[in-house]
């Protein structure tokens, strides 16, 4: 793992490994929780197999990427440290792959000038409303009053597909671990940048291929309409729809974004 050391209060964590020649690189954007982890476990490996470069990286205030007590945790501030990052790695070819917000990180960084070749987007379309808005706040009400580990019983059924609560239901409800976060705690200052992200982006301008990853079973974020309405927009969209899964497709059937990298790949590797 490396550092992009930016003073002595901040800094990025991330893992790179350059592409084989000709080939082109993906670059990950995790949701708001978690880390690159998610990336690593199957995607990420599955991919350098293919000879496609690799740079998976958290966020400030993510694991082993600290934040300093004065900055305030935005989706322009995040967007600002992906360009930052892209500048001093330089990955050559870049696919953006975005879960979730990623996604939303990953369009805002191309519009801010970062070189693409291609999108992928994993449960990522929204629209700016009512409901978005009481969800971001709901999220960060959640982990006021039990930190990450109620935000995950209570969320979890609705953010994983079936297939996945049989398997880990046994993980969750243990009756212990809840505890309120602090108003500085990491942890709620990353849940309150998701109320920061505008969701009025200029879809027909997000002209490179882009492949679009939808999970029926999610039950928080999916809003078919607005999906629809979106990839309309879209010049050139490739659905996927996965049916048995959720919100959480990078853990719960990594296979749809591995074979959605690879066909952008060969898209790459097809041009004059």
């Amino acid at each position: 793992m490396s550092t992009l050391v930016l003073d002595d209060a901040n800094a990025i964590a991330y893992r790179w490994t350059p592409p084989e020649p000709g080939r082109p690189s993906a670059v990950f954007y995790n949701p708001l929780t978690g880390d690159f982890g998610m990336w690593e476990a199957a995607i990420a490996p599955a991919l350098r197999d293919a000879g496609i470069g690799t740079l998976a990286w958290n966020y400030r205030g993510q694991k082993e990427s600290p934040i300093g007590a004065d900055v305030r945790i935005t989706a322009e501030q995040v967007t600002a440290d992906a360009i930052r990052l892209l500048a001093e790695v330089e990955p050559p070819l870049p696919i953006h792959v975005g879960h979730s917000i990623g996604g939303y990180f990953a369009i805002r960084a191309r519009e801010a000038g970062a070189a693409a070749v291609g999108l992928v987007l994993i449960n990522t379309l929204r629209a700016d409303g009512p409901r978005l808005a009481w969800l971001n706040d709901a999220l960060v009400a959640c982990a006021r009053v039990g930190g990450l580990p109620l935000l995950r019983d209570l969320y979890a059924p609705l953010l994983f597909g079936e297939a996945w609560q049989r398997a880990n239901r046994g993980n969750f409800l243990k009756g212990e671990g809840y505890a309120a976060l602090a108003e500085d705690a990491t942890d709620l200052r990353l849940l309150q940048a998701g109320s920061t992200a505008d969701w009025s982006i200029a879809w027909e301008t997000v002209d490179l291929p882009v492949t679009v990853l939808t999970g029926r079973e999610d039950r928080v974020f999916l809003d078919t309409l607005v999906v629809e309405g979106i990839l309309a927009r879209l010049p050139q969209a490739t659905a996927v729809l996965v049916e048995t899964a959720g919100h959480m497709l990078p853990v719960e059937t990594p296979e749809p974004v591995i074979d959605a990298c690879l066909a952008i790949a060969d898209q790459v590797a097809r041009r004059p």
